[in-house]
């Protein structure tokens, strides 16, 4: 079931592979000759380079070479506190911020 799955999750790179093995199967078959053993062993042969192209494929867009990021550490502020808590407003909201009296700045300065 793994290999079913694996497949059909590269099923765009599966498939545009198809499409060249059967043009090459076919001449290879045309070449051989159409017996009952050079068929199953072309389509045997198709199977295995259809799932090692899923697996081919699904190892390259793991990117195995990169290295996850490591977390950064929290950064304390000058209160002691994390750095990356938000300010609350003043209404107790976290990230909340206190909106100007707009009626305040648009009065003329005294």
């Amino acid at each position: 079931m793994l290999v079913i799955r694996r497949v059909g999750q590269q099923s765009l790179a599966v498939f545009l592979i198809s499409m060249v093995l059967a043009q090459a199967m076919g001449a290879l078959l045309d070449v051989t000759g159409r017996s009952w053993s050079t068929v199953a062993a072309a389509n045997l042969g198709g199977f295995v380079v259809l799932i090692a192209t899923a697996y081919t494929v699904a190892f390259f867009k793991r990117q195995p070479w990169r290295k996850p990021l490591p977390a950064p550490a929290p950064a304390l502020s000058a209160a002691g506190g994390a750095a990356s808590e938000r300010p609350r407003g003043p209404t107790g909201e976290p990230g909340a911020k206190a909106k100007p009296d707009r009626v305040a700045a648009l009065s003329p300065a005294e």
